[in-house]
């Protein structure tokens, strides 16, 4: 639960919302079962009525509870309202996926963090729960050294690019509750590896993100992804180590408020939180060159920056790719980009 102070109306108002949804599926099956259609907002095929027969009665309770919870009038319209409850009344999060951590300038403001452990837990990322053996390690270098060679006999340069958790750079918005059992990450532990063994054409761009700080606000509040800004500066990274020159010419927090995010349907709420937008101003050199990105959901907000610094940008994600597509569109540069959750996948991903 956020640790901002919750009143006493806030809290009376919560319970007697909670109470009210007690009884309210009980009320809306007797008046309106059989005359107002099944929810089916979620891509799953909904629970059956069960038969009621003395070989199945051990089974009956729990199973008609399925068939309750799926088919009860409005469930869509009460689970939000339970989730509006909680988060709205109590500061509290009703989802596995997400953490609310602080805010300065009001609930509204509140960092939401990405805390789902089926999707490699970020969370845990920042704690030091996740570490990569020596076995990983190696092969990770020796996928990384496979690839690039594979295409640099190809006229190709590969680079990686490793975008931080959000969780990881603003690990101090973090709820307090959040223990830092090791002081560096294993993607940290990964990065320093690397250099070790000379491996120049991978780039993390978490110290340089450290660094931007002072910049300005570099990921969205409600969302898990970078803005603009974060964004920006995973592009420099990027560019530097490619060996081209780029500069930062303006930041602006635009008046405009940004009004959602990927974590507030997991969350529950919608229309709630509030966030701000910020736009960059960047100046380089065009390149006349071909660049192809194959990554995750994180490679989206670089497009703008490619477009305008090559003369031709491919861009897919991973699971998008067939084999064989590097060699029919022939780039001359092409990147792997990975987020940190998921940079355990280098050691595994080809496009081969």
């Amino acid at each position: 639960m956020s640790k901002e102070k919750v009143s006493k109306f806030q809290i009376w108002v919560t319970v007697l919302g909670f109470l009210g949804l007690l009884f309210v599926p009980s009320v809306a099956w007797v008046f309106c079962h059989g005359a107002v259609g099944d929810d089916t907002s979620e891509n799953r095929k909904l629970a059956e009525m069960p038969e009621f027969k003395l070989g199945k009665i051990s089974t009956f309770p729990s199973n008609f509870e399925k068939f309750w919870n799926d088919h009860v009038p409005f469930r869509s319209i009460i689970r939000r309202t339970w989730s509006d409850l909680n988060v709205i009344g109590l500061h509290d999060s009703t989802s596995d996926k997400v953490l609310i951590g602080k805010n300065e300038d009001g609930f509204k403001n509140s960092w939401l963090f990405y805390s789902a452990k089926s999707d490699n837990n970020p969370v845990e990322d920042i704690q030091g729960i996740k570490t990569y053996n020596e076995q990983t390690l190696e092969k990770m270098v020796d996928k990384i050294k496979g690839e690039t060679e594979k295409y640099r006999q190809k006229g190709i340069q590969l680079y990686y690019l490793v975008a931080p958790n959000k969780e990881d750079v603003y690990k101090e918005k973090l709820p307090d509750e959040i223990e830092i059992y090791r002081k560096k990450t294993r993607t940290e532990e990964l990065t320093e590896y690397l250099v070790e063994k000379k491996i120049e054409n991978y780039y993390f761009a978490y110290e340089d993100m450290l660094d931007a700080k002072d910049l300005g606000q570099l990921y969205y509040k409600q969302d898990t992804h970078w803005n603009k800004l974060g964004a920006f500066v995973g592009f420099k990274g990027l560019m530097d180590m490619i060996g081209e020159k780029v500069t930062l010419e303006k930041v602006e927090f635009t008046e405009e408020k940004k009004i959602g995010g990927d974590l507030l349907p997991m969350l529950g709420v919608s229309g709630y939180f509030e966030d701000k937008n910020v736009s960059v101003v960047s100046k380089n050199e065009k390149i006349n060159k071909k660049i192809m990105v194959i990554g995750d959901s994180y490679r989206t907000a670089l497009k703008d920056y490619l477009e305008k610094t090559f003369s031709k940008v491919v861009m897919m994600h991973r699971s998008e790719y067939k084999k064989g597509m590097v060699e029919e569109i022939k780039p001359e540069i092409l990147v792997y980009e990975f987020v940190e959750r998921y940079a355990g996948a280098i050691k595994d991903f080809t496009t081969s």
